[in-house]
């Protein structure tokens, strides 16, 4: 497992299919648990800095 921060959109895209593969199964080791949990960690704070406009927006 070699994971990094998420810095390009290109690298957020491929941590999306990772997570997928992991979601989609039941994942049978440990280290892959630890992948997926630090990976939706990652994905989640690149989608703080890079789609915040989102978050604020209301539908009324």
């Amino acid at each position: 497992m070699n994971i990094k921060f998420i810095k390009t959109n290109r690298e957020y895209k491929i941590a999306l299919n990772r997570i997928e593969e992991l979601w989609g199964g039941f994942y049978k080791t440990k280290p892959e648990a630890n992948e997926l949990e630090t990976l939706l960690t990652l994905v989640e704070k690149y989608e703080e800095e890079h789609y915040r406009l989102l978050q604020n927006f209301q539908i009324a």
